[in-house]
């Protein structure tokens, strides 16, 4: 428990209100780039970052992430698919929407539909789909949307309770907002710890890296989403393609092979345990 010491931020460390709920958040432990924090309430994990600290450069999606942004989660965007309302000339936005790989996939089964995409970075627009370039928080969409996408996009946002009221505010009344982030409270977070306790910190360096500001519980994400006034209609767990995750390599191909069989093998029983390490949650605005 050395690692969890139930320090209420507010100490030397300096004050700290959970980043979801607003509730006291006590020191969880050092990293070497940060500090985290974990709610007494809600159960959120956050890191002492006040803003982002990567500037998704094209080098960000071409080099840092390459396997991350060449492997997209078909699994996931069928699942998003099959949630959608089945009335032509749907609005649909995704927030965060890297390289377009679910907007050209939706656009491909729903023809019928509108889309837009926004992000940091620039893309071109296709005969369907148009993109802006700018931050979410500041930029203009112009119209409400019938559903609202965010996928991996929230965990880099340091004010996410700001970030899911615009979600919640571009949304129509009636349609449905999707959010999929990290799932800190998954087999592979929790293995990640225990290691780090036991000597063998690559893990749980690499899941709570500076990269991610916030680590979202199923807890804590499903708090965020309710305390705007969201309904929840369902959420799961899931992976992404084994080949998109970064895992670390090294100069033995022996070793390398380990970690990619024990990647799997924990994959695989965080599916049949419903602890994998991401997570979606689907939701309607009623209001």
């Amino acid at each position: 428990m050395s690692m969890y010491r139930r320090t209420i931020a507010g100490s030397a460390e300096g004050h700290r209100r959970c980043t979801v709920c607003g509730e006291p958040a006590y020191l969880m432990g050092k990293h070497p780039e940060t500090t985290l924090y974990r709610c007494t309430s809600c159960s959120h994990c956050f890191s002492a970052i006040d803003k982002p600290v990567e500037t998704y450069d094209p080098s960000y999606y071409e080099a840092a992430h390459r396997r991350w942004f060449e492997t997209p989660n078909i699994a996931l965007f069928e699942r998003i698919l099959n949630t959608l309302d089945h009335r032509s000339g749907l609005r649909i936005v995704d927030v965060g929407c890297g390289r377009g790989h679910l907007l050209r996939y939706l656009e491909s089964k729903r023809p019928d539909a509108h889309f837009l995409g926004i992000d940091l970075s620039p893309n071109e627009d296709t005969k369907r789909i148009r993109y802006l370039q700018g931050d979410f928080l500041t930029t203009d969409l112009g119209i409400n949307y019938d559903v609202v996408i965010s996928l991996a996009t929230i965990e880099h946002v340091a004010d996410v309770q700001n970030f899911s009221r615009r979600l919640t505010g571009l949304c129509q009344p009636g349609g449905q907002v999707i959010i999929m982030t990290v799932n800190e409270s998954s087999l592979l977070y929790g293995l990640a710890r225990n290691l780090k306790m036991a000597g063998f910190p690559i893990a749980f360096d690499r899941l709570y890296s500076a990269h991610h500001i916030n680590h979202f519980t199923v807890k804590s994400l499903r708090r965020l989403v309710e305390q705007i006034g969201l309904e929840v209609e369902r959420s799961c767990t899931h992976n992404a393609p084994i080949a998109a995750i970064d895992i670390p390599l090294t100069n033995s191909s022996m070793i390398n092979g380990g970690l990619r069989a024990a990647m799997l093998g924990i994959c695989a029983l965080g599916n049949l345990t419903s602890s994998a390490y991401l997570q979606t949650i689907f939701c309607r605005r009623t209001t």
